[in-house]
């Protein structure tokens, strides 16, 4: 058996994830807050503004990330700006936005 070349690297079949930067998921947040183009979709012909049911949940993750009251690391669900169980979310109580 031949010995193991030394310039060899590592190269899993699954490409590792990158590591969860809290960041940058602020920015990309801050971005749907800010960006037009990230407030409504075209739907049967009509455009629907799907944003505005969100502002409140999409606030409320940028500052549960800044306060580092989350850390990405679990799933944290948001329903009409508040931080709520999972159970809680899907009550039909608002809008559910879930990090």
């Amino acid at each position: 058996m031949e010995p193991i070349p030394p310039n060899i690297t590592f190269s899993p079949a699954i490409p590792l994830p990158s590591p969860f930067v809290p960041a940058t998921r602020i920015k990309e947040l801050r971005q749907y807050l800010s960006d037009e183009k990230h407030h409504s979709i075209q739907l049967a012909g009509q455009q629907v503004n799907f944003a505005a049911g969100q502002q409140a949940n999409i606030a409320a993750a940028i500052k549960a990330y800044e306060e580092g009251v989350i850390d990405g690391s679990a799933r944290t669900y948001f329903v009409n700006g508040k931080i709520v169980s999972k159970g809680e979310a899907y009550k039909g109580y608002g809008h559910v936005w879930i990090e």
